[in-house]
């Protein structure tokens, strides 16, 4: 199988992202709304519309104190009934927009929009809940029902009037969805940079998630770090074992019997070069493109290596839903000539497929925002020939 290597970036890059990932200053005793929050819209229309709405929900005293910070110098400190009410202006709003974007006029700009302010409030609530409101389950449950109501209506939406496909624009802008969110939910497990479907947990003894896939018997292993065989950054690999066939046959030539192949099993496994900082800078690909950099000014891990290499892993498994394994077409009853025939066309149809899921993957992870080809050109030594991956 091919591997997916991704290089370290600049030094001087490194530096200034690590930066940008140290854990946000807990907030101090005085209760605020999120600028980030409170300003969602982007517009001065949107912001009269957020305030006016605020005005009517909460009433002009309550609203002056969440806004406060904005419009006065001394912040009045707002309550948590006040807190609590504004998360449930909230969810209104993504209730309300759910029922309103199926029938909206969507173009590319609005459509940057709209899912940029929906990350930040959806992040900045979820993470007001957790810090200054007990993180009450019952409010972060209606505030992500409500949230994915609106993803999906926009998305179905979207679709429909750029003439993308769902699955096109999930896949990209996954770094400004949380993944709870994605059309198909997933979560982190502890040492293993892939997403996880729900309904998968890593096995507590040995680290690894097993499940079944479209015919495919899958096992994604913990991450491998200061692996002195990864020049540098990280690179993830997928191996598939198609298993082997066995037969008999009859003095006349005739197959008797067929023993597989078997169910393929898959592994996939990222590694770390000695050195390497996951938190660190995608150079390339994933991480790089307009929609993670976007995400990454709200949830600075989108724009990571870790998050480059959870895209591979997540490409693999995307490929492998969507495509079963190879069917063997040899049969009892088959001269032997037949069954011959049979079995190298198996072969070369697992061969084409392993073709298939890198190539996948190489173009939806590496050869986008700032492509690999880019990243060589801009680092190849005087001389150095360049071999492209994401044609010329």
């Amino acid at each position: 199988m091919k591997t997916h290597c991704h290089s370290a970036p600049s030094p001087s890059r490194s530096s200034s992202t690590a930066a940008s990932l140290r854990s946000p200053r807990s907030s101090n005793s005085t209760a605020a709304i999120p600028h980030d929050l409170r300003l969602h819209l982007q517009s001065p229309s949107g912001i009269r519309s957020s305030l006016l709405q605020l005005q009517q929900v909460l009433g002009n005293r309550r609203a002056r104190a969440l806004l406060s910070p904005h419009i006065q110098r001394q912040a009045v400190p707002a309550s948590p009934a006040d807190l609590r009410d504004f998360i449930q202006a909230t969810i209104r709003q993504f209730t309300s927009a759910a029922s309103f974007f199926p029938l909206a006029t969507l173009d590319a700009a609005r459509f940057e929009r709209v899912i940029n302010s929906w990350y930040r409030m959806v992040v900045d609530g979820e993470r007001m809940i957790n810090d200054q409101l007990a993180a009450d389950p019952g409010l972060i449950a209606s505030l992500r029902a409500g949230y994915i109501a609106a993803i999906r209506a926009l998305m179905t939406r979207a679709a429909s009037q750029l003439g993308r496909t769902e699955a096109d624009l999930y896949r990209e802008n996954r770094g400004r969805i949380p993944m709870w969110a994605w059309a198909t939910a997933h979560h982190m497990e502890t040492g293993i940079s892939t997403p996880i479907p729900e309904g998968a947990a890593r096995n507590a003894r040995s680290g690894r998630v097993t499940l079944r896939t479209n015919g495919f018997n899958v096992t994604i292993f913990p991450d491998v770090t200061n692996d002195r065989s990864v020049r540098s950054g990280g690179e993830t690999r997928i191996n598939i074992q198609w298993g082997g066939i066995s037969f008999a046959s009859s003095r006349r030539g005739r197959i008797t019997r067929v023993t597989g192949p078997r169910t393929p099993v898959v592994h996939i496994r990222t590694r770390y070069a000695r050195g390497a900082n996951p938190e660190g800078p995608s150079a390339y690909g994933r991480g790089t493109t307009p929609a993670d950099v976007a995400g990454g000014r709200v949830t600075p891990a989108s724009t990571t290596l870790r998050v480059h290499e959870g895209s591979h892993g997540l490409d693999f498994m995307e490929f492998l839903a969507s495509n079963p394994p190879p069917q063997f077409t040899g049969v009892v009853g088959m001269t032997g000539a037949e069954f011959r025939v049979a079995v190298s066309a198996w072969q070369a149809a697992a061969r084409q497929y392993a073709n298939d899921i890198n190539t996948f993957s190489t173009q939806n992870t590496d050869c986008v925002g700032t492509t690999i080809d880019d990243f060589h050109r801009a680092n190849a030594g005087r001389g150095q020939r360049i071999v492209l991956e994401c044609g010329p």
